[in-house]
């Protein structure tokens, strides 16, 4: 990291913004929020740690407020990042690793499925995998974007648009399933 310095001498380790201390261990911290379900339950109970959301692909308005306040319905799910462009979504994933990415079409031509694919490859392919919710269309095919591109229980979900409902089922189950920290297969 550019202009940090880090010092494992001891049990204190520290990075520009932050500093982390424990007793008789070395830790590290980073400048940016990270989610806490990568500690997840040993008991593989209910989900109580903090998920990380990123949404991609809505503009600002009545929509992305809808998706905003269904997010933020809960107190396990916050709202780390918002980007109309792909190449911005994934720029800020790359930074921040969410644990979930909700990606809506954000133009509704061929370029735009391909743009909207090759966000959902890279996410799945960050360490570890982000969640994908993809939000489609009411009329789009039911086909996958491409390979990998499956829907898989826990990793990549699909859901249509202005269902606010079948969004929130989709956020909660990836929720459990990083909360309990199963690693799920990233397919590329």
């Amino acid at each position: 990291m550019a202009g940090s310095t880090a010092s494992t001498t001891g049990s204190t380790a520290s990075t520009t913004g932050s500093t982390a201390s424990t007793t008789g261990s070395k830790a590290a911290a980073t400048g940016s929020t990270l989610s806490t379900a990568r500690r997840g339950r040993p008991d593989g109970g209910t989900m109580t740690s903090m998920m990380t959301v990123l949404i991609a692909g809505l503009p600002e308005g009545a929509e992305l407020e809808s998706v905003r306040a269904r997010v933020h319905s809960s107190p396990h799910f916050r709202i780390v990042a918002h980007a109309y462009e792909p190449r911005i979504a994934l720029a800020q994933a790359r930074v921040l690793l969410p644990d979930i990415a909700v990606i809506t079409r954000h133009l509704p031509h061929p370029e735009a499925d391909l743009d909207r694919y090759r966000l959902l490859r890279d996410l799945r392919a960050l360490d570890p995998p982000t969640g994908i919710i993809l939000r489609r269309d009411a009329g789009e095919p039911d086909r996958p974007l491409g390979p990998g591109a499956e829907p898989l229980e826990g990793a990549i979900h699909e859901v249509r648009r202005g269902e606010p409902d079948a969004l929130w089922e989709a956020l909660v189950t990836i929720g459990r399933r990083r909360a309990t920290c199963d690693t799920d297969p990233t397919g590329f």
